[in-house]
């Protein structure tokens, strides 16, 4: 009863945010009813982790097992899914029905089965899920990444729990409890449409105790307010961008200004070691990273004291392949079994016997995740973390954005056969919405958008590389 009414909440909260129609009439709203609305998304979201935080002895207890116990139940847990997928999947059935899988005795078996790209889930979406999918009640969700093309996905509704679960026994690990103290959300929110002055951009959510600041917009006098404003509330810990709070620490430390803080909390970019060195002398505290994605395997693989990310193994098994690519077979996702997925990040290789004390395997470096900036036509300088957000939904195969100059960019599409006028309008103001109205845009249709030498597409490529750092 408790997992299926936090699983409720789970899936109302991410329809909210994902709907179109609240978006829009977020936008139209005075700051105090957006924060409003950022509370009550905020009352959801906080009784969904406090039913979690309540049930983390699976993710205690992967903590404290020795490394042959944890491959053992991995062994388990693939057996179950590799049966399941032969029963289930007509994908898999072709693939992996010749294999004896009573037979498995450890997880060599993964060398002879066939590496799942993107581009399969996308040629064998339907042949993938499950004939009994509907058991596992999935939630349809989608990821952009850094190829600006979407890929759908199912993601059981117990497997969507166990990945807030990583969060939170993360944190835990660390002693961040939402909603016990006061914490600054540094990340892409708070967007507000170009049509509209900028002004105080940063929205509460009272439920939490979160304060967001937007990373959309930069400079020295909105830097100067919000030291002002974090001056006055306090704040303990902070979740953030690691390339825009970078920014801001800068001008902090440039002007010997400080916002003391317990710990940082960093994610969906690489943390590069100058923007480590930053952050943690403006903020007076240790930044801790983690890596994850939001496709069926690591969702927070999150570092300890030592600087390791360490994977949750009851989640999900992680190879690594000679070029440095991961590949991920999700252990609880049975609507649409993701086995071997190439999530195309580079890492250093899996460890094991970390000196922290944690007994799950962890990854050292993650070597190939990164984020272009933007810069705009009015001088801001942007992440493009979320960027793939203006790529969502209209009718294209790929896009990339170029920038060779500042407060210049360069769209490239690849449309699909629906593509339409209405289409592009919809590109550029999601654009525009970002990059503001001073910043100069074109449009060049495509047949084909070239991968970068490590195999992977780029959302994002700037050649701009004086004065980035």
């Amino acid at each position: 009863m408790g997992n299926k009414f936090t699983a409720k909440l789970s899936e109302i909260a991410q329809k909210s945010r994902n709907n179109s129609f609240i978006g829009n009439v977020y936008l139209t709203l005075p700051r105090i009813m957006q924060n409003l609305f950022y509370t009550v998304y905020g009352i959801f979201k906080l009784i969904e982790y406090r039913r979690i935080l309540n049930d983390l002895s699976e993710y205690d207890q992967e903590a404290i097992l020795s490394p042959k116990a944890i491959k053992n139940k991995q062994v388990d847990r693939l057996k179950l899914l590799l049966h399941h997928a032969i029963k289930h999947s007509p994908y898999y059935r072709n693939i992996i029905s010749k294999y004896n899988i009573d037979n498995i005795k450890d997880l060599s078996i993964l060398n002879s089965l066939p590496i799942l790209s993107k581009e399969k889930v996308l040629e064998n979406y339907s042949n993938i899920i499950t004939e009994n999918s509907k058991e596992f009640s999935p939630i349809i969700m989608s990821s952009g990444g850094t190829t600006g093309t979407t890929l759908n996905f199912m993601v059981d509704k117990g497997l969507y729990l166990s990945k807030e679960q990583q969060v939170a026994s993360y944190w835990k690990r660390h002693d961040y409890i939402i909603g016990k103290e006061k914490t600054l959300m540094y990340r892409a929110g708070v967007l507000q449409s170009n049509s509209k002055k900028i002004n105080k951009p940063w929205r509460r959510d009272y439920a939490r105790k979160m304060l967001y600041l937007s990373s959309y917009y930069a400079s020295d006098k909105l830097y100067k307010e919000y030291h002002l404003l974090l001056q006055k509330w306090k704040p303990k810990y902070m979740q953030c961008l690691p390339s825009a709070v970078f920014l801001f620490a800068k001008y902090l430390n440039n002007n010997n200004l400080s916002v003391p803080l317990k710990k940082v909390f960093s994610a969906s970019e690489t943390l590069h070691e100058f923007q480590r060195v930053e952050i943690e002398k403006a903020f007076s505290c240790k930044v801790f990273d983690h890596y994850g994605h939001g496709e069926p395997g690591i969702y927070a693989a999150g570092q300890c004291e030592k600087s390791h990310y360490h994977i949750p193994s009851n989640d999900v098994i992680v190879e690594v392949l000679e070029d440095g690519n991961i590949l991920e077979t999700s252990l609880k996702n049975y609507s649409m079994p993701f086995i071997r997925y190439q999530i195309g990040d580079i890492i250093d290789g899996v460890h094991d016997d970390c000196e922290c004390g944690i007994t799950t395997p962890y990854i050292k470096k993650i070597l190939g995740r990164e984020s272009s900036l933007i810069y705009t036509g009015d001088g801001r300088v942007l992440s493009s973390i979320g960027f793939d957000q203006v790529f969502k939904m209209n009718n294209i195969i790929l896009g990339q954005i170029i920038q060779n100059e500042r407060g210049k960019l360069k769209l490239k599409l690849i449309p699909g056969s629906l593509f339409s006028k209405n289409d592009e309008k919809n590109i550029l103001n999601k654009l525009k919405d970002r990059v503001g109205l001073n910043t100069q845009i074109t449009i060049e249709y495509v047949k084909e958008i070239p991968k970068a030498k490590s195999g992977k597409y780029n959302l994002v490529i700037s050649n701009i590389k004086e004065g980035v750092i």
